[in-house]
């Protein structure tokens, strides 16, 4: 095998790929980039059952073949080389030859032949949607995973589609995340586990461009521009999150939001691993009052709102009201709040993000 590539493409697609190694593993193979030149075509790809990637790089073939060499390795050797074109090279032994101008680099490979690529989706449901649109969704839930859950099922996104819309739903415990976006195609439902939907996540450029996402038996492949990530499912019932949900709640609360981010986001300097607090909100007719004390000290800060409904005191964990906060767009929001021990709301055009309260008799 012999090819000639761009350094900065090489460092583009050799990122790309290595979202499919995984952090452990018992087989070597899997931590290889497997290197294929055929057809015209070169192609770089990692696959660890869980997650496959494979990205097809602007490049010229001298000789077709496959190389299989240690993921981190050619990383490395990728991000060290100066700019200019870069000739890959591999000969009999699986010694990879990296030379770049006058730099020339060497690494041990493997076997190709045990690699495990990535098999075309040639069963299953397509459905489209525009690229930008399910990065943004994507991450607007994945806020919601936990970081550590037995429960497989939270662990996961549910990715649905159903008469033309898909809904992207994570939960954790005490809050709900949700994005809705119009999608393309028939009826669709899968659960992907959050960590390989974060590996997913950087190599969505968020530029215009549409993506297919073919849902299998125990599987997705997702397919856009020049890359295919491959994603194992849960097979597992997720949570019905509309029976959590209200579709009113007595109180709404309208605000700046970027002024109750800027004061949550003050609020999180009374934080610590060794005291959470909650961040107090006391609504009142046309403002709410947000405080939060520690043994550091304390805050307090004064909002503009309009109110509907009583008047209503309530905690939360600040850093799931500002994780839901960074995610909107909007200028305005609404809360809608039904009392000091039901959730709050926060829904708008294509996304809803549910909190749950917590107890402030002992920040009283």
């Amino acid at each position: 095998m012999k090819i000639k590539i761009e350094k900065n493409e090489l460092l583009k697609k050799v990122r790309a790929a290595i979202q499919g190694v995984p952090s452990r593993t018992t087989m070597p193979i899997q931590e290889c980039i497997a290197i294929v030149a055929k057809d015209g075509e070169v192609t770089f790809t990692a696959n660890s059952i869980a997650i496959g990637v494979k990205t097809v790089a602007e490049g010229s073939i001298i000789e077709e073949g496959l190389a299989a060499v240690d993921a981190k390795t050619f990383s490395g050797f990728a991000g060290k080389l100066p700019d200019g074109t870069v000739t890959l090279s591999c000969n009999d032994k699986r010694e990879l030859s990296v030379v770049c101008g006058k730099t020339k680099l060497k690494a041990s490979g493997m076997e190709p032949g045990e690699f495990s690529f990535l098999k075309d989706a040639a069963f299953g449901t397509s459905v489209c949607v525009k690229q930008p649109e399910f990065r943004d969704a994507l991450k607007g839930v994945l806020i919601a995973i936990p970081d550590n859950d037995n429960n497989k099922a939270m662990a996961c996104v549910q990715v649905k589609a159903v008469s033309g819309e898909m809904t992207l739903t994570a939960l954790d415990g005490h809050r709900i995340a949700r994005r809705t976006l119009q999608a393309d195609g028939p009826d669709a439902d899968i659960l992907i586990p959050g960590d390989m939907l974060k590996k997913l996540l950087p190599l969505l450029s968020g530029k215009e461009g549409s993506m297919e996402i073919t849902v299998m038996d125990n599987s997705a492949q997702f397919s856009f521009g020049d890359t295919t990530v491959h994603l194992q499912s849960v097979s597992e019932k997720y949570f019905d999150v509309d029976r959590m949900i209200e579709s009113s709640y007595p109180v709404n609360v309208r605000v700046n939001k970027m002024n109750l981010l800027e004061t949550v986001d003050r609020a999180m300097l009374f934080q610590s691993e060794a005291s959470s607090m909650p961040l107090i909100l006391d609504v009142r007719d046309d403002s709410v009052n947000a405080s939060a004390k520690s043994y550091a000290g304390g805050m307090s800060e004064d909002i503009d709102a309009e109110k509907t409904g009583s008047d209503l005191k309530i905690g939360f964990n600040p850093k799931f009201v500002l994780d839901a906060l960074k995610e909107i767009d909007d200028e305005e929001i609404s809360l809608e709040l039904g009392s000091s021990k039901s959730p709050c709301v926060i829904r708008g055009d294509g996304y809803l993000h549910l909190i749950l309260p917590v107890n402030i008799n002992a920040a009283a």
